[in-house]
């Protein structure tokens, strides 16, 4: 009798808006009615009796067990997994006796039936649905059609994926587009930057920590960065900075995909994609010392290097346009273009900060506004360095810029290796490069090496 509830409930609700799916206890599909065939499309028919996860994304409904009891819980949107612009509205059915008896999907479509929506499911989609995604990599260059097609690959598994590339050049905005553009599109977003840890912080920040675990600590317990991202994508940026002792901790999360908080006994199972993010060697870090290879491997399975802004000149223009328009709606100037001069300037610069040092730029020349207002965006509307570069000696050119990045990376791994060589002392690193500390610390800094 229960298994027959659909047929019954489909009789007795109003369908004048949507169409109905019924999910009996197991999780499948056992009914769908008419209006909701036409949402789901042709293959509507083959629908019933398939798992219902295999169509739309549950994961944010938190599934109760068979035996629990009833308890009052809002409806949420869900996603079709098949069409993306399909939502549905899901109701938790439960008998008076507080049996959990499945689920009851109202379907819409967006893009057909917005009228037939009720103002809380179009508030609901206006959040869940998937914003546009506002590509660092703009241009048409081939960098910006691979970075674009690995992303939307990288998306659709729970694999990890690994982001290298210097500062600013867009890591955590690529691992947003990837949440956004994957199944876990509707779970949380969790963004971590691990090299702002301290070392006896990191455990209880990534696993989470038991009530009284330590002096001062919650008394009801907190959790930890992998139980707050749970069914969706935990973002762990400057993963070459976590402290060796804690990589063996993640491995393990990673390996089981279970996490137990400081201070407790049980482990606690998680559901999460981790996409990782660092502008260091990792390579290099290994052989150091100071990278576990088992940990680089399992990290690495899928990866995205993201070249430097100065590596993909035809991109920068693009950038720079659709930047100047995202800054201008927001500080409410009217339509402002780029001039001549200042293109001109922008694809010659080396961009040593990338796209966040364009994208400052921008905004420093969009708040000139307020001082003597322009149409077009001129040199002396830029940053005070940028201003007098134009009209200073000639910019380097493309290959003078990629001569550089050589000898710059050659730097970097002198540098690293002293450090290494010296166990990470200041002092003994820079007596051995002949250099003075405070030439050691400014070289340090210009290569984004954190101090010991």
């Amino acid at each position: 009798e229960m298994r027959a509830w659909p047929r019954t409930l489909l009789g007795e609700i109003d369908q004048s808006q949507g169409g109905l799916v019924g999910v009996d206890v197991d999780g499948c599909v056992c009914g769908a009615d008419l209006r909701a065939q036409a949402i789901l499309g042709p293959r509507a028919h083959a629908v019933n009796g398939r798992p219902a996860s295999e169509i739309f994304d549950l994961s944010p409904l938190r599934l109760p067990p068979h035996n629990r009891c009833h308890l009052e819980e809002k409806n949420q949107v869900v996603k079709s997994l098949k069409t993306p612009t399909v939502i549905a509205e899901a109701k938790r059915l439960w008998s008076p006796s507080g049996l959990w008896l499945g689920l009851l999907l109202r379907l819409f479509d967006p893009d057909l039936a917005k009228s037939s929506m009720s103002q809380a499911v179009r508030l609901a989609a206006k959040v869940a649905a998937p914003a546009r995604i506002e590509w660092d990599f703009l241009g048409d260059s081939a960098v910006s059609r691979e970075m674009r097609l690995k992303a939307q690959a990288y998306a659709q598994t729970s694999s990890t994926v690994l982001i290298t590339g210097e500062s600013g050049t867009g890591k955590e905005r690529l691992a947003r587009s990837i949440h956004a553009l994957g199944p876990r599109w509707s779970a949380p977003f969790v963004a971590v930057n691990c090299g702002a840890l301290t070392e006896t912080l990191v455990q209880s920040e990534l696993f989470g920590y038991a009530p009284g675990a330590f002096t001062g600590a919650d008394r009801k317990g907190r959790a930890g960065v992998f139980e707050q991202a749970n069914g969706g994508v935990l973002f762990l940026d400057e993963i070459g900075d976590l402290p060796l002792r804690q990589q063996v901790n993640l491995l393990r999360v990673l390996e089981e995909k279970a996490v137990t908080r400081v201070g407790g006994s049980e482990s606690v199972a998680v559901n999460v994609k981790v996409v990782a993010a660092t502008n260091r060697d990792l390579a290099f870090e290994l052989n150091q010392g100071r990278f576990r290879e088992d940990l680089f491997h399992r990290l690495g399975v899928m990866v995205i290097n993201l070249p430097p802004l100065r590596q993909r000149p035809d991109d920068i223009l693009p950038i720079a346009r659709f930047h100047l328009g995202r800054l201008a709606r927001e500080v409410g100037l009217p339509q402002v273009r780029l001039s001549p001069r200042v293109e001109e300037l922008f694809f010659r610069l080396p961009w040593p900060g990338n796209v966040r040092s364009l994208i400052n730029a921008l905004e420093y020349a969009c708040n000139q506004y307020f001082l003597a207002p322009f149409e077009t965006v001129e040199p002396e509307h830029l940053p005070p360095n940028l201003a007098s570069a134009a009209g200073g000696k000639p910019l380097m050119t493309l290959e003078e810029n990629e001569g550089a990045d050589l000898l710059a990376a050659a730097e970097k791994r002198t540098l690293l290796k002293a450090l290494g060589d010296n166990g990470s002392n200041i002092t003994k690193a820079a007596k051995s490069l002949g250099i003075a500390r405070n030439t050691l610390y400014a070289k340090m800094k210009r290569h984004a090496i954190p101090r010991p």
